[in-house]
């Protein structure tokens, strides 16, 4: 987002992260005793590193 804020006249920026593809069905949601933890970035990883090892 901070790459493309100066591209557009908005107030507000708002980054959603992976909430639409849970929503939608197309990526898994972590199981609760992993979002408490705060391994819910190492629980994706581990689904998808291609997509966010450079992350």
């Amino acid at each position: 987002m901070a790459a493309h804020a100066g591209r557009h006249d908005a107030a507000v920026l708002l980054g959603v992260g992976a909430a639409f593809d849970i929503h939608a069905g197309v990526a898994t949601e972590a199981p609760v005793w992993i979002k408490r933890s705060g391994f819910e970035w190492l629980y994706r990883l581990g689904r998808k590193p291609r997509r966010l090892w450079r992350r």
